[in-house]
């Protein structure tokens, strides 16, 4: 249990700055994109550029269309953030530094784990604080509070495909320290095909071919526990275990 808490606290203190940083940065721009929501209708300017925000958002209230596209949006930045956590082993073990954490007794599951751990939680916190701060400059503009909460829900509600994404890029670090970049080509290519997929005309497999597809776009949308969502939250789960047994058993770079 001592040894466990003693990565919590690495891991924590190596990533608390970059944690705290993203935070702010995604509150500053809830604060913005939520202040501006109400006017998505005078800024969109022509019909055509109207429907476009209502293809890649939803149709609905334009305004809940621009709330939908950026949310979606900061489900990528917090996916950034969160393959970069996972990719930080990699870096230890590559420098020789995850061979002296071992070498104190401290279990290759709880490497892992907390890496993992933390990547996923720290994704949450990103979403929440963008979600809290566009509702509440959202609902100020609209004289409605009861948007944070529905904002909140809205930008919770990218957690199952960000979550995916950093079971992929997890498996991919437990196969082999080298491959964890892969969660960042992953990643560039799930924004290509699920995010402008549609103005591209990518094919619809194409696009479903991305974890972002199959979340809900809230708030134009409400949350559904359907079988796209449990999907991703079963592929997460299986990819997390899996990447965690071919950790356990492969050999750790010397650096």
């Amino acid at each position: 249990t001592d040894r466990m808490g003693s990565v919590v606290g690495l891991v924590s203190r190596l990533h608390r700055p970059g944690l705290i940083g993203w935070t702010l940065g995604l509150v500053a721009l809830g604060a913005i994109l939520g202040g501006i929501a109400p006017s998505a209708a005078d800024f969109a300017g022509t019909q055509e550029v109207q429907d476009m925000l209502r293809r890649m958002g939803g149709s609905g209230l334009l305004k809940d269309a621009f709330l939908a596209i950026e949310t979606s949006f900061m489900g990528v930045a917090a996916a950034a953030y969160a393959i970069s956590v996972v990719a930080r082993p990699a870096t230890e073990e590559s420098a020789g530094r995850t061979e002296v954490v071992l070498a104190t007794g401290t279990s290759r599951t709880g490497v892992y784990l907390t890496a993992v751990g933390y990547a996923m939680a720290a994704a949450a916190v990103l979403l929440a604080a963008f979600g809290l701060s566009a509702g509440v400059a959202f609902g100020r503009a609209e004289d409605d509070l009861g948007q944070i909460p529905r904002l909140a829900a809205a930008a919770l509600g990218q957690l199952p495909a960000v979550w995916v994404l950093v079971a992929i890029s997890a498996l991919a670090f437990g196969l082999r320290a080298a491959w964890a970049p892969i969660g960042w080509v992953l990643l560039v290519a799930a924004v290509v095909v699920g995010h402008i997929g549609e103005l591209l005309n990518l094919p619809k497999w194409l696009v479903k071919s991305s974890p972002f597809a199959h979340v809900p776009r809230m708030p134009v949308e409400e949350f559904r526990f359907d079988g796209g969502v449990l999907s991703l939250l079963v592929i997460t789960i299986v990819m997390t275990f899996a990447g965690l047994i071919a950790y356990r058993r492969r050999d750790i770079a010397s650096g």
